[in-house]
């Protein structure tokens, strides 16, 4: 099955938060001097759950509509702020 486009757009919006998230976790623990005071209101744990809250729900929507088709680990190196993180990719191939 495919996904609809507002489901589509769902799971990629959710992708491009884990990915955001990512890196201010990464920032924060590289005690990146450019980390805004708003980025430190909350502690790792938070963008930890966050993360693998949003994860679980990319793997559910992809689930239930028959489009799972597994992820990769994809180390991404963010040049602006000095920082490598990994974030999981997911294979949209199938939900298109």
């Amino acid at each position: 099955m495919k996904l609809s486009k507002k489901m589509l757009k769902v799971v990629t919006d959710l992708m491009n938060t884990v990915d955001h998230q990512s890196c201010i976790l990464a920032r924060r623990q590289a005690d990146c001097q450019y980390l805004p005071d708003w980025f430190k209101d909350k502690d790792d744990a938070w963008y930890q759950g966050s993360i693998a809250a949003n994860n679980a729900a990319i793997d559910t929507i992809l689930m239930a509509n028959r489009c799972y088709k597994g992820y990769c680990i994809k180390t991404v190196e963010n040049d602006q702020f000095k920082v490598k993180y990994e974030i999981n990719c997911y294979s949209l191939s199938g939900a298109r």
